[in-house]
């Protein structure tokens, strides 16, 4: 993959919801460090296993659990703040 620190990937989806986009992201993010959200809502998420827990990214990027990544969440994204609040304390736990 790419060493260069300006190098850049986007994973856009061309349908909704489950299509693989999670798994693309949380397998590619150690080759970045950011990751940023841009657009939509809550979804059915993503399930993250890690450290023999799982862990749904509804809202959260999925490359939240590297310890190196700065995920972002952009203004494009609706925020259910229920939703988020749960998914906070949720990934708190891993």
């Amino acid at each position: 993959m790419h060493n260069n620190t300006s190098s850049h990937a986007i994973i856009v989806g061309m349908q909704f919801s489950d299509e693989g986009k999670g798994r693309a992201i949380d397998n590619l993010s150690k080759h970045y460090n950011t990751i940023v959200r841009y657009h939509g809502g809550p979804s059915a998420g993503a399930t993250i296993c890690f450290n023999n827990k799982s862990f749904i990214a509804r809202t959260i990027p999925a490359g939240i659990i590297n310890p190196h990544m700065l995920c972002l969440i952009d203004s494009g994204v609706i925020i259910d703040p229920i939703v988020f609040a749960e998914e906070i304390a949720e990934c708190k736990k891993l």
